[in-house]
């Protein structure tokens, strides 16, 4: 299944493909694309961050290394989404029958 979604201010168009083994693949479409897309009232908070420097750059040398730069921000919304998918797929499978501990 591949879902995407605009990201706001950024206005850059995000695709996420759902993988058949349970992962997922994330890819910029593009910034163009995106702009003509742009929905109002869409909910965005500006948060500031205190981040390593060492940190920073690391997250730079991945963005530069890829075959289209992203921005930092952007970067760090696909980090954050991929977290969040990782932490729900986690708790669901917690959660299965499966994996239940029935006591007596």
């Amino acid at each position: 299944m591949t879902e995407s979604k605009l990201h706001h201010p950024d206005s850059y168009l995000i695709s996420y493909c759902h993988l058949s083994d349970g992962s997922y693949s994330v890819a910029v479409l593009g910034i163009v694309m995106a702009k003509g897309m742009k929905q109002d009232g869409e909910d965005v908070t500006a948060l500031t961050v205190r981040v390593p420097r060492d940190i920073v750059s690391d997250i730079d040398h991945e963005r530069k290394a890829r075959a289209v730069r992203v921005p930092r921000n952007t970067w760090i919304l696909e980090a954050m989404i991929e977290k969040l998918d990782r932490e729900r797929q986690a708790e669901a499978a917690d959660l299965a029958p499966e994996r239940r501990h029935v006591t007596k």
